[in-house]
């Protein structure tokens, strides 16, 4: 990567991979915030970012937690979050039965 014509210094590249990490969360978090049943998610999962694009990690944690509603190994503490808002979404919506959702729930709190 480079600003103009001279190479980036570490910190710099640094910088850089945090800013499009943090615009990949936001803009992963917007989509899921408007999720409401599972094929809503199912859509998202298979529409987003691919290795090695930014932010590709948080669409595989999402088609993992789809398929077994068990915690992804590396999802992060705001991932858990997000997907316990989505359990309970599904669980108001009529989709997941109240029982499932508490397991579902007890999984990310763990």
């Amino acid at each position: 990567m480079r600003f103009g014509t001279r190479r980036m210094t570490n910190a710099e590249r640094d910088a850089f991979v945090n800013v499009k990490g943090q615009q990949s969360w936001q803009a992963f978090r917007a989509r899921m915030d408007t999720a409401s049943s599972l094929e809503d998610a199912f859509a998202i999962a298979r529409t987003g970012a691919v290795k090695p694009q930014a932010g590709w990690g948080y669409y595989d944690h999402l088609r993992l937690f789809l398929r077994t509603f068990n915690v992804p190994r590396g999802a992060t503490p705001a991932e858990k979050v997000l997907y316990g808002e989505f359990i309970r979404r599904l669980e108001r919506g009529g989709e997941l039965k109240r029982e499932r959702a508490w397991e579902v729930l007890e999984k990310l709190n763990r």
